[in-house]
């Protein structure tokens, strides 16, 4: 019922009216309000009285979003993510790291500004639930192979949000996938890409980035570059090499 009014009403409207019904009819004495970090290490724990229980709620959702892990990249030409699935985020890839959603009533960052996201992998933990699929533009024939529909239907159905299980172009090899990636960019974007590299959307202390981008990298005082460029190789059967993978 909440997802289907979330739909007419947004998220927070319904959310915080149905919390307020809740204090106002139950003998609530106090609140509990935990902030994780980016590494999912708790950063905050705080007690407050029933009646301080909203605006401090309002606080510490603040923090929070500032502490959640970001690419540190106004603009990107082609993000290519290693895995997706829910243990990294209920929508696959986090919503608010890819600034991107094909729910309509889904509130999102409106930066970064990612033209292709091409996702690699199904996280065998996410037990086939492909949820956010649908926010990618292209996909393996390895991960559809993976989606258990069972589980991501009745996850995207309950949340009254089925375009996000939507299932991209996809092909069988990696090399397949980024070349058309590239060849569906924008014209001025296809000689020299802005391209970026990463592990999953949670875990992104560590990640690479295409060699045009080095400048900006350098000037960046929240980043530290960790080594010289480097072309990606394929194996035999035309997937990213493991020494391509982001550690």
């Amino acid at each position: 019922m909440y997802h289907c009014l979330f739909i007419e009403h947004g998220h927070s409207k319904i959310l915080s009216s149905a919390a307020q019904l809740i204090l106002d009819t139950y003998p609530i004495t106090f609140g509990i309000g935990i902030v994780e970090d980016q590494r999912e290490a708790t950063a905050i724990i705080e007690m407050f009285p029933q009646e301080q229980i909203v605006e401090r709620e309002r606080k510490l959702l603040e923090r929070a979003k500032t502490l959640l892990p970001t690419l540190p990249f106004d603009s990107i030409d082609l993000l290519i993510v290693d895995e997706m699935g829910k243990t990294f985020s209920g929508t696959g890839m986090d919503q608010n790291v890819i600034g991107r959603s094909v729910v309509p009533y889904h509130v999102v960052p409106n930066h970064p500004k990612i033209t292709r996201i091409f996702v690699r992998n199904l996280s065998k933990d996410s037990e086939g639930n492909a949820t956010g699929l649908g926010n990618a533009d292209f996909t393996t024939s390895r991960l559809v192979q993976d989606v258990d529909r069972h589980y991501s239907y009745m996850n995207s159905f309950t949340a009254s949000c089925p375009e996000i299980i939507r299932i991209p172009p996809y092909f069988d090899t990696d090399r397949e996938c980024l070349e058309a990636c590239l060849s569906t960019l924008p014209y001025q974007a296809r000689t020299a890409p802005r391209i970026v590299h990463i592990q999953n959307t949670l875990d992104l202390e560590i990640l690479s980035v295409s060699e045009n981008m080095i400048t900006e990298v350098q000037q960046n005082t929240a980043l530290d570059l960790l080594s010289e460029p480097y072309s990606f190789s394929f194996d035999a059967a035309g997937n990213l090499a493991v020494g391509n993978k982001v550690n």
